[in-house]
């Protein structure tokens, strides 16, 4: 069965799905930006569709990740800015909008991969998927105000949402942005991004929290990603040079160069590895995020935040040596609170809190400090 809806840039044609006794209607890989130019700012979807129709019945091309196959290979493609909506229909009164950022680190995932037809069905609300530019092509830092590009990607999104989600039966004065991991992250930023304001009117994190890497760890490692992609000498040149070299490069040899920057050393482990995430930029961050919440720019929506009981399990207990002894956590913990840049003279304190036991396994203890750093401090 066949689903249709007129947008501001003609009908789109989507897919019938039966969700028990409702129907929903179901519509895929719909542009909400132009195809990207590598580094840039999205620019909003403004042509009308060929002919007046577009077919929306499959998810586009996932951003530019690794591939889900053993191996240093990546998939996809950097024309990738996608979004996807179910609707249940009909619809006699506009319904709830929830608008879902995913996760994966910043470098992984995609709208496409959340089948949202039972969530629509279940709780008679618009949903709506959208994919966002990972790794170095999202979220590198290439000087003040040049970064964060996977946020503005969502925001490009959301206004998309904004201007055309009543064509599917959605309210666009009652809309939840909600993400999971590095999708709660970037639920969190937009609560503290001015541009973001009026754009949703609720907010949901699951496992995640505001932050972003500092700007002087982002510099080094983008210099580290200049270098290895054959760019290095346009960096010290300055000016545009280097946008110019990263913009001619194959994005094999970026891929490649992204890879190697963020590479822990040899016998590093999850404390080593350097990922292209979210970053103080000047502008879109323009400090760090716990600063403006305490500086109060947290938007003034309604707002649920959670996490899972043992979150931090998944990111230490494979990282440490079995059993942790008592001076092995003390070590592990100093580099935690080190790379969560928490003030040295607090260090005592943290063990104070967490202290380790000795002769004893500190590997659950030290999963246990993780969950609360990571996670659940930042969503309270």
């Amino acid at each position: 069965m066949s689903a249709s809806a007129t947008t501001r840039f003609g009908m789109l044609h989507g897919t019938a799905l039966g969700e028990g006794s409702v129907s929903v209607h179901q519509y895929l890989g719909v542009p909400f930006a132009e195809p990207p130019r590598r580094f840039a700012d999205p620019i909003d979807w403004s042509a009308p569709f060929e002919g007046g129709v577009r077919l929306a019945m499959r998810p586009g091309s996932v951003c530019v990740q690794p591939t889900v196959t053993a191996g240093d290979g990546f998939q996809g493609s950097e024309d990738c800015l996608f979004l996807n909506v179910w609707a249940p229909a009909p619809s006699t009164v506009p319904l709830p909008v929830l608008f879902f950022v995913h996760g994966g680190d910043f470098l992984s995932g995609s709208g496409g991969e959340y089948n949202s037809s039972r969530l629509a069905a279940r709780h008679r609300v618009v949903v709506v998927t959208t994919n966002y530019r990972l790794g170095a092509l999202g979220w590198a830092r290439l000087s003040e105000g040049r970064a964060n590009w996977g946020l503005k990607d969502q925001r490009s999104a959301l206004r998309w949402v904004r201007s055309n989600i009543a064509a599917f039966g959605g309210d666009p004065r009652r809309l939840c942005i909600f993400g999971e991991s590095a999708g709660a992250s970037s639920v969190a930023l937009h609560l503290l991004s001015p541009a973001s304001r009026g754009l949703f009117s609720a907010a949901l994190m699951e496992s995640g929290s505001p932050i972003a890497t500092p700007a002087g760890a982002a510099e080094e490692l983008a210099a580290d990603f200049f270098r290895h992609s054959g760019c290095g000498e346009a960096q010290r040149r300055g000016g545009q040079a280097v946008l110019s070299c990263l913009r001619a490069a194959p994005i094999a040899r970026l891929w490649r160069a992204a890879s190697a920057a963020t590479a822990p050393p040899p016998g590093g482990g999850f404390l080593d590895q350097r990922t292209f995430a979210s970053v103080v930029d000047g502008v879109e961050v323009p400090a760090r995020p716990f600063e403006l919440v305490a500086s109060g720019a947290l938007a003034r929506v309604a707002l649920l935040g959670g996490t899972n009981t043992d979150e931090g399990s998944g990111f230490v207990l494979p990282a440490v040596k079995r059993p942790l002894s008592a001076a092995a956590y003390t070590d592990y913990i100093s580099k935690l609170t080190l790379r969560l840049e928490v003030p040295r003279a607090n260090l005592s304190d943290v063990l104070a809190v967490y202290p380790p036991r000795p002769a004893a396994d500190n590997a659950k203890l030290a999963a246990a400090l993780a969950t609360d750093f990571l996670f659940r401090c930042g969503t309270r």
